[in-house]
């Protein structure tokens, strides 16, 4: 329960777009301030080191406590686990994302393997053998830092418990902003496993994404491999590739579209919400023609449905995002994802300069890929 409280907070922090918050000079200092990883140990807790400088002491405290009661009770629980080993013998891969979205894997890992298993992983873990090795020598490495060896631990045995399960020869995940990423990249290639990490969202400079390695890393434009390069991930994992969920398929050349812009909404605050409105109101742009897409988990939808009732507002449950996309001129945002996959999709892309100036001026020191990229700014319509 403690470490739940915790994991909501530290959730909760991160949400907020920390990296907004810290000095990239600061950032840049924190990173160059740790040497050379030795291996595969170091890098993920250079990673973790990384990360807590991100968090309050008193986060941090909660969690290390937790950490020492939980522990323990974990590693006898998944010691106990049973589970028939799988005989498949076919090359699989499995997804370990918690998702049923196979939009993520690039056509090429596809091609590569006979099956690609989404697991619906449900927390099952188990510690055998080789589990138990690892674990121990990363406990007697970082035992000041109960934290580290708990998430370590539990990751370490979720894996294991799909390994056992569905005998593979890859593993594909999501999980380059973990900690532990690099360490189960250890851990693989201990069972003689690939690691394969595949690009979910938007990077910036972020020390949250630091010392990354795993056997390969899909990364969706060569800009990102830079970045994370500048963020000591390790140099030759990079593999570029566009999925599908980033190409979508739109009309593109639409004459006669729904709207003539889109706003698609993070999770802003409820003043921020109120400065978009009125610079959208600004534009002069019929506001029939005016539409608002909020976010499918960090947007309150009857707040956006209050504050932009004269506008009209896309459920994107409702609303897949390529007919979203084909429906609209032009495409807006701050920073987010949709901004890539709109250029990416053949769109026009406009970014709000107007709402905050101050994280809109941050965005290039960061390296965000879409300052890079031809685009508008919210601005030049409102003059």
């Amino acid at each position: 329960m403690i470490i739940d409280i915790a994991k909501k907070i530290q959730g909760r922090i991160l949400k907020n777009q920390s990296f907004f918050k810290i000095d990239i000079d600061i950032q840049k200092k924190i990173l160059n301030s740790f040497k050379e990883p030795a291996d595969l140990f170091e890098r993920s807790y250079f990673q973790y080191s990384c990360q807590m400088k991100q968090l309050p002491l008193l986060l941090i405290i909660i969690q290390n406590l937790a950490a020492l009661l939980l522990l323990p009770y974990y590693y006898l629980k998944y010691r106990n686990v049973k589970i028939i080993k799988g005989e498949e013998e076919k090359k699989v891969a499995v997804f370990i994302s918690g998702n049923k979205d196979k939009s993520y894997i690039p056509r090429e890992l596809e091609d590569e393997f006979e099956e690609i298993i989404l697991s619906d992983y449900n927390g099952k873990c188990l510690i055998g053998v080789q589990e138990e090795k690892v674990i121990l020598d990363l406990c007697k490495r970082y035992w000041y830092k109960p934290y580290f060896c708990l998430k370590s631990m539990m990751k370490i045995a979720l894996y294991a418990y799909q390994i056992k399960k569905y005998n593979p020869v890859s593993i594909l995940t999501f999980c380059e902003f973990s900690f532990t990423s690099s360490l189960l990249t250890y851990y693989c290639n201990q069972n003689n496993l690939s690691h394969i990490n595949l690009m979910h969202g938007e990077k910036v400079f972020d020390i949250h994404d630091s010392f990354v390695q795993f056997n390969r890393y899909y990364v969706w434009d060569k800009h990102y491999a830079e970045l994370l390069i500048r963020l000591r991930a390790e140099k030759d994992q990079f593999v570029i590739a566009v999925p599908s969920c980033v190409k979508l398929s739109t009309i593109i050349n639409q004459k006669d579209f729904k709207y003539e812009l889109t706003y698609y909404l993070g999770g802003e605050s409820e003043k921020d919400l109120m400065k978009i409105r009125k610079n959208l109101l600004d534009t002069k742009i019929p506001t029939e023609k005016l539409c608002i897409r909020y976010h499918p988990r960090y947007s309150d939808e009857l707040q956006i449905k209050g504050i932009f009732k004269e506008f009209q507002i896309e459920d994107p449950g409702e609303t897949s995002l390529n007919i979203s996309l084909s429906i609209t001129k032009n495409v807006v945002s701050l920073y987010s994802t949709i901004l890539f996959q709109a250029y990416e999709s053949g769109k026009q892309i406009i970014i709000d300069d107007l709402t905050d100036l101050e994280k809109y001026l941050k965005l290039e020191s960061l390296n965000y890929i879409m300052i890079s990229k031809p685009h508008r700014r919210l601005s030049e319509l409102v003059e």
